[in-house]
């Protein structure tokens, strides 16, 4: 129930000033939310399609920020894991300038986590509750999104069809291959059910089966696996609600499964040798770097300097995980911070995915919060999970939008 429905006596003259506000309320929350989609996704597409820069798309970011700033609002106390990971990296930058200087890695990771971090931050302080035409929007955007997604897939096709033939670094020069398939896992949430009908989760699952099978072609082998997983859990994990229907559902997707696995996936190439790497247990070539991080944390548990990973492991330059990468370079005072963040949007994923209606946003941040578990430094993609640790954790939800159950909002 919302708040007019739960205080009829609350007087006539007050449902005309909501539904006053309303309109122009729910506009400015729907653009902002169609906005925030956009400069999650397409900084990694545009580029790879038309004469731009990433950063020239970042200003839209401000702009759905100020639609819903509200002056005065409390500042969460979600946000101090956040500010204690910046006070902890601004104290190394410090002793970094009284003592040994920071290399040209160190440096410009220092840098770059600052002014994305930051900026994020600054655009999603002090946001209003979050909404449902806030989250429509968003579902509108990433729907653009996976069409864009679409078109760079069909344009650049040659180039993953090939690659081998063309090698890496040609690829790389022409599209960002590890933050397309993160566009393409973010822009397949508008595909998930805002309900519990059971076809309506088998449709959801099913197409976001054949996304996965498009991330394996473009190299997105991890957003695959994710993606796969959570087609599972739409049709097996809790709310079990028709959970009859959802096991008799779930065999016809577990055989669609079977088939793109057997029949698609081999005829991808080089990323089909990955998941068989996967599968055998050997993490794609990481585990050495785990070992080395976490062995370097235990011999130095105080941190020893961000880029410090670089000097010993010049070639990989970082662990490819975020909580070794900030466990070995800041310490048990960083570690301690990444992990209550991440304790707290697991907290928040679980809320959000409880209630259908809410479930895609909570996917939207598990999603940017899985990648630097595998791919990129912190500084990689630090704009997209700061802003939407902000704007999902930080905020609480409308109580004109409550969770399904009653479930707390904060």
């Amino acid at each position: 129930m919302n708040e007019i429905e739960q205080s009829p006596s609350a007087g006539e003259n007050q449902l005309p000033a909501i539904m006053t506000d309303r309109p122009p309320t729910e506009l400015r929350d729907w653009v902002s939310g169609a906005l925030i989609g956009i400069v999650l996704c397409w900084p990694f597409l545009l580029p790879s399609l038309l004469p731009i820069h990433w950063w020239m798309l970042l200003p839209l970011a401000a702009v759905a920020g100020y639609l819903r700033w509200q002056p005065g609002h409390p500042l969460s106390p979600a946000v101090y894991p956040l500010l204690g990971l910046a006070g902890v990296i601004a104290l190394f930058v410090l002793v970094a300038a009284l003592g040994l200087p920071l290399d040209d890695y160190g440096r410009n990771k220092a840098v770059q986590f600052m002014l994305l971090a930051g900026f994020a931050f600054l655009t999603a302080f002090r946001q209003q509750p979050l909404t449902e035409p806030f989250a429509r929007g968003m579902r509108y955007s990433l729907l653009i999104s996976l069409a864009v997604c679409l078109v760079l897939i069909l344009v650049k096709r040659n180039l993953f069809l090939q690659f081998e033939e063309v090698g890496f670094i040609e690829v790389r020069e022409e599209l960002s291959t590890t933050g397309m398939p993160l566009s393409l896992a973010l822009a397949a949430c508008c595909l998930i059910a805002a309900s519990f009908a059971p076809l309506r989760l088998f449709a959801s699952s099913l197409a976001l089966l054949g996304v996965a099978v498009l991330e394996v072609l473009v190299r997105g082998r991890f957003d695959a696996i994710v993606l796969v997983m959570l087609a599972v859990a739409l049709m097996l994990a809790p709310p079990w609600r028709h959970l009859f229907w959802r096991l008799a559902l779930f065999s016809l997707l577990g055989g669609a499964l079977l088939f793109a696995y057997v029949e698609i996936a081999p005829r991808l190439g080089e990323s089909y040798q990955y998941l068989e790497q996967l599968r055998r247990g050997e993490a794609g070539g990481r585990l050495p770097l785990y070992r080395a991080a976490w062995q370097g944390f235990l011999a130095h548990p105080f941190g020893q300097g961000i880029g410090a990973f670089q000097r010993d492991n010049p070639v990989p330059q970082y662990p490819h995980n975020i909580l070794l990468e900030v466990a070995y370079e800041l310490g048990i005072l960083g570690l301690v911070c990444m992990i209550a963040l991440y304790l707290l949007v697991i907290r928040r994923a679980w809320q959000l995915w409880a209630s259908p209606p809410h479930r895609m946003l909570g996917v939207v941040l598990l999603i940017v919060f899985l990648q630097p578990l595998k791919a990129g430094d912190i500084a990689t993609f630090a704009f997209q999970w700061v802003l939407l640790f902000m704007l999902v954790v930080a905020i609480p939800i409308s109580a004109h939008w409550p969770l399904a159950g009653g479930r707390i909002r904060q």
